[in-house]
């Protein structure tokens, strides 16, 4: 197996976290695992103003209310103010 990279943006929470990690080999349906990996997450420095345009067009396209509080306190901790009624951009 090489190198496997790829970009997400779920966050790594207990769930995850747990459903990758397995501290023993293992044998189950024909599959055999003794390699040992290490998987490293790191958080991608991008400037403020990516996020805040992702949060933009997040709040744009939305339509569920439960959405709204938690986009919400996500802008204050950008320091940024949505433009237009959430889900002006739904289609």
């Amino acid at each position: 197996m090489g190198k496997i990279e790829f970009d997400t943006f779920r966050e790594l929470g207990f769930y995850y976290q747990n459903s990758i990690t397995q501290e023993n080999p293992s044998v189950f349906n024909r599959e055999v695992n003794i390699v040992k990996t290490r998987v490293t997450f790191e958080v991608v420095d991008e400037p403020i103003e990516v996020l805040q345009e992702r949060l933009q067009g997040l709040w744009d396209k939305e339509g569920n209310h439960h959405s709204r509080q938690p986009l919400r306190d996500y802008a204050k901790i950008l320091n940024y103010e949505f433009v237009g009624q959430m889900g002006n951009k739904r289609g």
